[in-house]
């Protein structure tokens, strides 16, 4: 952020530049005194030349830096004063190590710096510190969802301050900016600083519509920034800086900000306007957000009572006004460092910080509400947060996959001092990588190549449709949603399939899977092209149709219907036990029984050519007459082939 909007957010003031001249040895101190830092700088530079600079003064420009934002002398400086073994407040010591932060010192100077001042801390920040710290190793339950982010840098940006964004139900953005004003300028030339005004624009589609955007608050000598709608009355809320005489009211060197409210007509004009405190009192009161499930206005104040900077508060809220007395969210959320731009979002607290504990600057963290109490916050994951100054965070949208809304920075890559960015927050399901081969049955050395696998839910719907590459071998990468069905096919192949089951899964480890595919014919010794399947066995000197053969012969259906063209012969075979000519017929009743099957079943009579029994005459192993075999071996030749013929597909 410039100087004086940092100043302002910070510290909600603006200080005069000093104008009295005193002997040079005193000009620094002076400077510093009226918080002029930039010459406070200039001055302590011209005394060090001549003079070693006193352990106040050394702090006084260590302070100095940081303020103007030099972050890099200001860490200087601070490790030169410590090195003297000199006192740091609280607010001092955060100074300092935002400091070493910024300039990117390695983590180990940092972590050593903490360290060294630990025990003197108050025991909440040393709790949210070691939670912050061990938020990384602390075990967390199996997410099944990856999140995401969209960042846009709005047009409406300018090579000014550009922040905080609230939106009314027309369409209307509102948001600050100190955007160049030549009028403003000269009025307010004692800090050559523009005034912060409020500015409103159209949103087209969800776009800027940077043609519409004008001041709200016109030619108005004040500063006025932080709008926020209250959609549950129709209320606008923002902060401006207190006036006497439409001048701007210092006390000392500071000009203090409250908060005005009221009810707003169709023109998004208050009506009648409020202000919160009706005295500042020497403070500052800003940063206004009502929260319409708890009637609850929350800002952030320096007033006395709070734990160091700035603190965030809540008053109870009605339609007629304030019923309440401030409430400081308490050490937990509010620290030695500046903590500010709170926003309520499903029972969540957003907030900005500059404490030590974040990477640097403000912060953004999350606090869960619990009544009246916060838990212990913590950072925003993801790219919200950087190591410059991010604030104003803003959730506009939200389900339990997305969030949508608005938050600035000034980190690098933008237009100014600070920017406004949108962001799309959006959660998609984890996968896991589901690979193997498919071989064939029985053999494991042989893959096959360009086998179709159709990948299904549990429910029917075709998910996807892939093909083993040349080595036989497929992957794929699944969402853990659901559970899945895997079917194989192949030409000259029986199809299978195998489920896949991640709806229950609590890894994301790679899971392999072979499939096995029966080839759909095969050849045997008498050179016959048959049917592959196990032979239809039926039990000693039977004809009947078994349960077991039943199963086989859908297996022998399925491939009839799957090529309706083809034709094929039915052989049926007899183990060697009994006479030959008994075997003969009783092999010709077993081939009939199963041609009265499949035509049962619903195959064509003419798709068969013949129905046969070759009794004994075709064992398939050595069980001949008297070689001593067992009932298993005895079985296998009692069986029933469909040997293929033309067409030969």
């Amino acid at each position: 952020m410039k100087r004086s909007i940092k100043i302002m957010l910070v510290f909600l003031s603006f200080s005069f530049i000093a104008q009295a001249q005193t002997a040079i040895k005193s000009r620094g101190d002076k400077a510093y005194k009226e918080k002029d830092y930039v010459t406070a700088i200039k001055e302590y530079k011209i005394t060090s030349e001549s003079a070693e600079l006193s352990e106040k003064q050394l702090l006084n420009l260590a302070n100095s830096y940081y303020k103007i934002r030099d972050f890099k002398n200001a860490a200087e400086k601070y490790i030169k004063y410590v090195s003297n073994k000199g006192d740091l407040s609280l607010t001092q010591y955060n100074q300092y190590l935002q400091s070493l932060k910024l300039s990117n010192y390695n983590e180990t100077v940092i972590t050593d710096a903490i360290n060294t001042q630990l025990d003197k801390l108050p025991q909440p920040v040393i709790k949210r510190y070691n939670y912050i710290k061990e938020e990384p190793q602390r075990e967390k339950p199996f997410s099944r969802t990856i999140t995401s982010y969209n960042l846009e840098n709005l047009d409406i940006n300018s090579p000014s301050s550009d922040f905080g964004v609230t939106l009314f139900p027309n369409s209307t953005l509102m948001f600050s900016s100190s955007k160049e004003n030549v009028v403003f300028n000269k009025i307010y030339k004692k800090i050559n600083q523009p005034f912060i005004n409020i500015y409103e624009t159209k949103l087209i589609n969800n776009a800027i519509d940077t043609l519409t955007t004008k001041k709200y608050v016109e030619e108005s000598m004040k500063h006025s920034s932080s709008p926020f709608y209250d959609s549950l009355y129709n209320r606008l809320f923002y902060n401006q800086s207190e006036s006497k005489n439409n001048k701007l009211k210092f006390n000392g060197y500071k000009n203090n900000f409250r908060i005005v409210y009221g009810f707003v007509n169709d023109k998004m004009e208050i009506e009648d306007a409020y202000y919160y405190p009706r005295e500042t009192n020497g403070y500052s009161y800003g940063h206004p957000y009502f929260d319409k499930e708890t009637k609850r206005l929350y800002f952030v104040s320096d007033m006395p009572g709070g734990y160091g900077g700035t603190d965030i508060y809540y008053v109870e809220m009605n339609t007629e006004g304030i019923t309440s007395e401030p409430v400081n969210l308490g050490e937990k959320v509010n620290s030695f460092g500046n903590e500010m731009f709170p926003s309520i979002v499903d029972n969540q607290l957003y907030f900005s910080s500059d404490l030590f504990i974040g990477k640097g600057g403000l912060d953004v963290y999350t606090s869960k509400i619990n009544n009246k109490d916060f838990d212990y916050p913590l950072l925003l994951e993801g790219p919200i947060n950087s190591s410059a100054d991010d604030f104003t965070y803003l959730i506009t949208e939200a389900n339990k996959t997305e969030k949508k809304g608005y938050f600035s920075s000034n980190r690098s890559g933008g237009k100014g001092s600070d920017d406004i960015y949108s962001f799309l927050e959006y959660k998609t399901i984890k996968k896991v990588q589901v690979s193997g081969y498919v071989r064939q049955e029985g053999k494991e050395d042989v893959f096959i190549p360009n086998a179709t696998i159709q990948i299904s839910n549990t429910e029917g719907k075709l998910v996807k449709s892939i093909l083993t590459d040349n080595s036989g071998m497929y992957n794929v990468l699944l969402p853990i949603d659901q559970d899945y069905v895997f079917k194989v096919d192949k030409k000259g192949y029986v199809a299978t399939s195998g489920k896949i089951l991640l709806a229950e899964i609590d890894n994301t480890d790679p899971i392999s899977k072979d499939y096995y595919m029966i080839k759909e014919l095969v050849e045997d010794k008498y050179g016959n092209l048959k049917i592959n399947l196990e032979p239809i066995y039926f039990n000693f000197d039977d004809a009947s149709i078994t349960p077991r053969a039943e199963k086989q012969l859908q297996f022998a259906i399925n491939y009839l219907k799957k090529y309706p063209a083809g034709k094929f012969k039915l052989e049926a075979h007899t183990d060697s036990r009994g006479r030959e000519s008994y075997n003969l017929k009783l092999s010709t009743r077993r081939a009939k029984s199963v041609y009265q099957y499949l035509i049962s079943k619903g195959i064509s009579a003419e798709r068969i050519v013949s129905v046969k029994g070759y009794g004994e005459t075709r064992l398939i192993n050595d069980c001949k007459n008297g070689v001593k075999c067992t009932d298993e071996q005895h079985e296998q030749n009692r069986r029933t082939d469909f040997v293929i013929v033309e067409p030969k597909k």
